[in-house]
């Protein structure tokens, strides 16, 4: 309810009992109080009610990031690091001049330079962190990997240099040298959760088998009796590959595939090798969802994205 709403009701209610009071009631004194009392009343609801408007009205509007900056940004330090990079690992006597021109503080400069270039190939960002000093612009960690071959030397190393970059008004510049760092990365003991083996020449493997070469070849092959009606795809279009064999067929746990309860939904991993030739072929690992038919075959319902996974490491040949 609105003040003014207020104020229509309160006001015949006042004068409705101020008329029927006794008439030693309200005295002229007593009554000034009120009206004094009832102003003062007034003036404090209207200032309240203006200040309730304003801390609305100037309540500051959340800062809503800018994302096409960020990541403009982003791409222009990641483009910056590569090229300084670069030119700082294939550079000679006369880059000098450029590398200049890219550093912050040139008092960091090389005070020599190699006379042969170093090959370098595959510059690519491995990491990239930011941080803000406060009052002096925002700095930048860049690690990035390299593929380097040394002079006189036909070996090549897959190499990780740090770049440091200052960002300050939009402009960039390194703020030191790049230099070399550890790219190791920590193991994970994890292995995907199939411990047994099918045999490739079972009714299982059979199937798998089958459908393999049907859906990962170039022919014109269709996956007819091998899939269900609830699956949804086609053979590979453009297929590289002229062949593909089931190598391995794994389940979780031990399965009796001739005695697996008919329509039960089972999840396997299948190793299939898909080949351009008989000596060249790549591995797949290709995770499956098939069931048992009431005639004793097996159908693919669904070839998966997920893979569950286990603790436990599984040991070459199970």
């Amino acid at each position: 309810m609105s003040i003014i709403d207020r104020i229509r009701i309160a006001v015949p209610v006042a004068f409705k009992r101020v008329k029927s009071a006794p008439s030693g009631m309200f005295t002229e004194a007593s009554l000034l109080r009120t009206i004094k009392r009832n102003t003062f009343i007034g003036y404090v609801t209207v200032v309240a009610v203006l200040l309730l408007f304003l801390m609305v009205v100037l309540k500051p509007t959340p800062q809503i990031p800018d994302t096409t900056r960020e990541f403009t940004t982003m791409q222009r330090v990641q483009f910056f690091s590569t090229n300084f990079l670069t030119v700082w690992l294939t550079g000679t006597e006369r880059d000098a001049p450029t590398v200049k021109q890219m550093v912050s503080d040139t008092s960091a400069l090389p005070t020599k330079w190699g006379t042969e270039p170093v090959e370098i190939s595959d510059v690519s960002v491995a990491d990239l962190t930011r941080s803000d000093p406060g009052g002096v612009g925002t700095e930048w960690w860049v690690k990035l990997g390299v593929t380097i071959v040394p002079p006189n030397n036909g070996a090549s190393q897959r190499l990780y240099y740090l770049v440091t970059v200052i960002e300050q008004d939009e402009a960039l510049r390194a703020l030191t040298m790049p230099r070399l760092v550890d790219h190791s990365r920590p193991g994970v003991d994890l292995s995907p959760n199939f411990d047994s083996n099918v045999s490739v020449t079972s009714s299982l493997g059979t199937t798998v088998n089958s459908f393999a070469q049907a859906y990962f070849t170039a022919g014109e092959g269709t996956l007819g009796r091998f899939v269900s009606s609830s699956f949804t795809g086609a053979p590979i279009p453009n297929s590289p590959y002229s062949s593909a064999d089931a190598l391995v067929v794994r389940t979780k746990g031990s399965v009796n595939v001739d005695q697996y309860e008919v329509g039960a939904a089972l999840k396997i991993l299948v190793t299939v090798r898909a080949g351009f030739s008989l000596t060249t072929f790549h591995t797949m690992d290709v995770p499956m969802t098939v069931h048992r038919t009431d005639n004793g075959t097996w159908q693919i319902d669904s070839v998966d994205s997920v893979v569950e996974v286990s603790k436990n490491q599984l040991v070459p040949g199970n």
